[in-house]
């Protein structure tokens, strides 16, 4: 009787590390969500690198864009690396024009310039892509066109916001090649489930892999 009661309690056991081990399901789009995308929003904007940012740079791909400061502490960090570790699965998987652009554009434009954002970025995925206002913090000084592009930035993450409370969180937005919503990321979830989170939503399976799983 004991051996069969440890039997029912281990089935049970692993039946919840198992469901426990999947990725949450998409939830369905709200309004705001159907509504949300990128577009020429972006347009203008510096990338870290010191060049213009323009929409047609991330055409032919879905995009995974994050929200984020340099300074923020440990959520961005990790952000960025579950980031990192995601792309490179899906390169080693699927080669490399299956892994979306990625974005990351700081929530505090009047203090992190370009020249900071790229310092950050070289932690992480070399294909992340920095936007902020201007080349350097001190750049703001008088200068209409930067402070326009913080203006900007501050339309984008109040769009954002419309449809997540905080546009600071640890979700990644990911949209698809038009720029249109598709679904929010957890990016403190393991990687391996946000693998399997992107995978699904972008309906890449075993037969388009590179090297599939075994």
């Amino acid at each position: 009787m004991t051996n069969k009661i440890s039997n029912i309690t281990a089935a049970i056991m692993a039946a919840f590390v198992t469901a426990t081990a999947l990725p949450a399901p998409a939830l369905p789009q709200t309004t705001a969500q159907q509504t949300l995308s990128l577009g020429s929003k972006l347009d203008g904007l510096m990338r870290h690198d010191g060049t213009v940012f323009n929409q047609n740079q991330l055409v032919g791909k879905p995009t995974l864009v994050f929200f984020g400061f340099i300074s923020c502490g440990s959520i961005c960090p990790t952000a960025l690396n579950t980031i990192t570790l995601a792309a490179e699965e899906l390169e080693r998987r699927y080669g490399k024009d299956k892994v979306p652009h990625l974005l990351f554009m700081t929530t505090q434009p009047t203090h992190e310039g370009a020249d900071q954002i790229a310092s950050f970025l070289q932690h992480f995925h070399p294909d992340f892509i920095g936007i902020s206002a201007q080349k350097g913090i001190e750049a703001l000084l008088g200068d209409r066109t930067a402070l326009a592009r913080v203006q900007q930035i501050d339309g984008v993450l109040s769009q954002f916001r419309a449809m997540n409370a905080d546009h600071h969180s640890p979700f990644a937005y990911l949209m698809d090649s038009q720029g249109r919503f598709i679904r929010l990321l957890n990016t403190q979830d393991d990687y391996s489930i946000f693998v399997r989170q992107i995978t699904d939503a972008l309906k890449l399976d075993q037969t388009m892999a590179v090297h599939p799983l075994p």
